[in-house]
């Protein structure tokens, strides 16, 4: 027996009791004695890939088990997994092609190569493969659940829908048929899965210790405010934030905030011409703040193409050895810039951008905390335009309160610091609007909901095109949607979004208390 086969048990075990730390803890003491074991490279490759979510140390763990055996198609598995949760899907589709050629009938391989594709708005090409798969394998759970979500991307909803309630009747224990049925729509009161969720789920998943807690709360809390129970929903909301335990680091945050206000000015950009492509457009902002549908209505636009959330900025930072809220490094490479890093910077983020739209005018970017990079962006794209989407404070920080925000979105884990954090990204954004050489427009989502097409024409016209009406029926747009609002975009234009958070007033205190100065009228 294998070094890796003798511990996979007591590996798996840990790890369904939630202690990823103490496994590879395991593995590492292990390798320790048996540096060259492929077996334990991988199985420290999956640990991490599974539960510390440390994708950075599950790509190094993958690369040194190729570079033992590059003929084992597990570690460019491993590797393009890693890549394509670092929102490196490009790099992962290069490693998933190796896999395949390695283990062309692999069915992990395969349905890693669809979601990799998915990544990469490829929707089509990615549920050709699983369809495919799915006919070789029709008892493939993962694969139909993940072939419901790419029906929720391309709008066929309906169809999603039913395929959940299905997946649901057969195999009522899966906690990602849950969420599957959570994206294709509201809960209806009547469906039995509900019942199961809040009297069995649950309950097991709270004895076992599982992981799995916090994400099934917040499933059956959406259901709740679904149903118009708010108070029961936030309720819910607010244990399962309690359960999962995320860290934010308030004062290192404030302190990245504070050093960027205090060193960049307009000074930074004198003498810097950068370039004089304006075919980007940044759409920038808190989630939940209506930039989706600011989005979907500039990608109707025949002239205008998107690149939805996309990684290319933090790439571009990366490239250049900058590290996320490293705001003295930003400082130190904006100070000494040169002519040929500001072009190598530029022309990195076009790659990725506009070259892959070379017949649009304007490429809209809506990777919302871009903000924290725009000292940098302006230093390359001085002409750009940046459009800043707002809400009403109050209405952001409780959706934002109540979605499942991946993990970098740890600022949302209570109510305060969720408060503390909106105010600490509007401070920095009204100095860049001071000190940026940049176009901005500050797109305030309560009028868009009130007046579409005057706000559209204002906003189309500030981007320097001409108007054109497909932007008033961008809910027709065959553009695909990744992002938490999938169903809402496709739904028409509702006031009712407008002072939402009204509905949980009496458990937001310390919000509210937060963002008293933003309301200097009072919240009544």
């Amino acid at each position: 027996m294998s070094p890796a086969s003798s511990i996979t048990k007591e590996i798996t075990a840990l790890l369904k009791s939630g202690r990823a730390t103490e496994a590879v803890r395991r593995i590492e003491l292990m390798i320790q004695k048996a540096p060259r074991e492929v077996g334990l490279w991988l199985l420290l490759a999956q640990v991490h890939g599974r539960g510390t979510r440390r994708y950075d140390l599950t790509l190094k763990a993958a690369q040194q088990a190729i570079k033992l055996a590059p003929k084992n198609h597990r570690g460019w598995l491993e590797a393009a997994q890693s890549l394509d949760r670092l929102e490196r899907s490009r790099e992962a589709k290069v490693h998933i092609e190796k896999a395949r050629k390695l283990a062309p009938l692999d069915l992990e391989v395969r349905f890693s190569l669809a979601a990799i594709l998915a990544n990469l708005n490829e929707i089509e090409k990615a549920r050709d493969i699983l369809e495919k798969l799915l006919k070789r394998q029709p008892d493939f759970l993962q694969g139909q659940i993940q072939l419901g979500f790419l029906m929720v991307r391309a709008g066929d909803l309906e169809a999603a829908k039913n395929l959940a309630q299905t997946l649901w009747s057969q195999h009522p224990d899966n906690p990602s048929i849950y969420d599957l049925m959570g994206a294709t729509g509201t809960w209806d009161a009547d469906n039995p899965a509900l019942k199961h969720l809040e009297e069995s789920l649950i309950p097991e998943a709270r004895e076992m210790n599982s992981p799995r807690l916090p994400t099934l709360m917040a499933t059956l809390a959406k259901a709740k405010n679904d149903l118009k129970d708010y108070d029961g929903a936030i309720t819910l909301w607010t244990n399962a934030k309690q359960v999962e335990g995320r860290a934010h680091n308030a004062e290192r945050y404030g302190k990245f905030i504070d050093t960027l206000i205090n060193g960049v000015s307009r000074a930074t950009y004198l003498g810097n011409p950068g370039s004089s492509d304006e075919t980007p457009v940044l759409i920038v902002g808190m989630p939940r703040s209506g930039s989706t549908l600011l989005s979907q209505i500039l990608s109707a636009h025949p002239a205008i193409a998107s690149v939805g959330e996309s990684p290319a900025l933090h790439q571009s930072v990366s490239s250049f050895g900058l590290r996320e809220h490293d705001a003295q490094a930003q400082l130190r490479w904006l100070s000494s810039l040169k002519p040929e890093d500001r072009d190598a910077f530029a022309s990195r983020y076009l790659a990725r951008t506009k070259d892959e739209n070379p017949k649009a005018k304007r490429v809209v970017d809506k990777r919302l905390h871009n903000f924290e990079n725009l000292a940098l962006f302006s230093a390359a794209f001085p002409r750009a335009r940046i459009l800043h989407s707002l809400r009403d404070p109050m209405d952001t920080c409780v959706s934002c309160y109540m979605q499942k925000l991946k993990i970098a979105h740890s600022y949302t884990g209570d109510l305060k610091q969720l408060g503390d954090y909106y105010g600490q990204y509007r401070r920095l954004m009204d100095h860049w609007e001071k000190v940026l050489p940049n176009p901005f427009m500050n797109v305030q989502y309560e009028e868009v909901v009130a007046d579409t097409e005057e706000r559209a024409r204002q906003i189309i016209d500030f981007i320097g095109l001409k108007w054109d009406p497909a932007c008033l029926a961008f809910q027709d747009n065959d553009t695909q949607v990744r992002t938490l609002s999938n169903w809402q975009v496709r739904q028409p234009i509702y006031t009712t979004s407008v002072e939402r958070w009204r509905r949980y007033d009496e458990h937001l205190g310390p919000l509210k208390s937060a963002l008293v100065p933003f309301y200097p009228n009072g919240l009544n």
